[in-house]
C-alpha cells in the first residue's frame, strides 16, 4: 500500500515513531492514521522535535503536545558490611611524620619537591587494645 508503512490509508489508532529523523515519517503517518489518531514521536534533540512539529503541522496535524520524559532507576538493597579491623599495626616513618606534620599545617598539600619515602630508620608505632608501642626496624 501507499504511505511507506505498507497500509493502506486511514487504519491505524495510533503511530509511534522512533527515528532519527521523524519529520520524514509525517506523510506517511498522515496517509495511515484514522481521522483524530494519536502520534507519537520520541526525540532526545529539541531541533528534531521542531522540525517534526512543522511537518504535521504542515500535514494536518493538530493539539500537539511536547513533553520531556526522564527516567532514573534507582535499586537500592540492604546489605550488612563487616567494619575494618582496628588492630592493625601503623607504619610510620620518622621523615614521613614530620612531612605530614606540615601537611596538615599547610592545609593539606606536600610541596611539589617533597614525597613520602620508605627509610631504613622506621619507626613503627604498634597500636593493639589501645596500648601504644614504640620501635625501630
Amino acid at each position: 500500500g501507499k504511505g511507506g508503512f505498507q497500509l493502506p490509508q486511514a487504519v491505524a489508532h495510533a503511530i509511534f515513531l522512533d527515528l532519527p529523523e521523524p519529520w520524514l515519517a509525517v506523510p506517511h503517518a498522515a496517509h495511515t492514521i484514522k481521522p483524530n489518531g494519536r502520534i507519537c514521536s520520541y526525540s532526545p534533540c529539541m531541533e528534531q522535535t521542531q522540525r517534526t512539529v512543522a511537518a504535521m503541522r504542515k500535514h494536518g496535524f493538530h493539539s500537539m503536545r511536547t513533553v520531556e520524559a526522564r527516567l532514573k532507576e534507582y535499586f537500592v538493597d540492604e546489605v550488612e558490611m563487616e567494619a575494618p579491623p582496628t588492630d592493625l599495626p601503623v607504619i610510620v616513618t620518622e621523615e614521613n611524620l614530620s612531612m605530614e606534620k606540615e601537611r596538615c599545617a599547610s592545609g593539606g598539600l606536600l610541596k611539589p619537591d617533597q614525597k613520602m619515602k620508605d627509610t631504613e630508620k622506621d619507626t613503627v608505632l604498634e597500636e593493639t587494645n589501645g596500648k601504644k608501642r614504640k620501635s625501630s626496624k
